[in-house]
């Protein structure tokens, strides 16, 4: 901006008005390309982790476990004794 008002009026206005499209178009590319990039993101992550079982299930798994090295069944597979 400094440099554009040393200039004669029309061409400092000319030069003001490229610099803010150059960088209005770079900021437009440089968002498109990172939401292109988040969503490659979300895709890879997604391949990857959809094999990996949930907290919840390797809790669940986790308790069956113990009950198989305890030499009983789980806790809710156990049958009732009268």
């Amino acid at each position: 901006m400094g440099v554009a008002a040393q200039l004669p009026d029309e061409l400092g206005t000319e030069l003001l008005d490229i610099a803010r499209q150059a960088f209005t178009d770079g900021l437009r590319l440089t968002a498109a390309i990172s939401a292109v990039l988040s969503i490659a993101v979300a895709i890879v992550a997604s391949i990857l982790l959809k094999d990996v079982p949930s907290q919840s299930e390797t809790l669940g798994n986790d308790k069956a476990d113990a009950g198989d090295k305890q030499g009983g069944m789980p806790a809710k597979a156990q049958p009732a004794h009268d």
